[in-house]
């Protein structure tokens, strides 16, 4: 049985992702089910599609193609397991890890990136691109780099 709707307070609900569909459907005395019907109804966004990501993309990106594996990745997004960061890898269009020579530990994937290289790899990308945008000041201010 509905209780007293008010499609303003309903939508600030559904758009509330600290507020779950559990308790939205005990407020309101329907199902879950009947809150995603109710939202579809009135031209609301998916949760899903709603959602906020848990992950910066370009980093992500940045970390699939330099191979971190995807239990670190994993772990620095906060997702639940490797799965979850093998799935948001496949969202943002990246390619499927590639298997190689089948080996005694790897089970035939191909080696990954520790999490610190990567870091360090990035650190050091940053450092160069830091001194090359030194050494442009100082020949604009005719001056040789230190």
């Amino acid at each position: 049985m509905l209780q007293s709707f008010n499609p303003e307070a309903f939508t600030a609900a559904w758009n509330n992702h600290a507020i779950p569909v559990k308790r939205i459907a005990a407020a309101l005395g329907i199902t879950q089910q009947g809150v995603s019907w109710r939202a579809h109804r009135m031209g609301l966004p998916t949760r899903e599609k709603n959602r906020r990501r848990k992950h910066d993309p370009a980093l992500l990106r940045a970390m699939w193609i330099a191979g971190v594996s995807g239990r670190e990745i994993a772990a620095h997004f906060g997702f639940s397991n490797a799965c979850g960061a093998t799935q948001a890898a496949r969202n943002a269009g990246l390619p499927a890890r590639e298997r190689g020579p089948s080996g005694a530990r790897n089970g035939g994937w191909k080696a990954h990136v520790p999490i610190s290289v990567f870091w360090e790899q990035q650190m050091a990308l940053q450092m160069h691109a830091l001194a090359e945008r030194d050494k442009d000041v100082a020949r604009t201010k005719n001056r040789p780099a230190k």
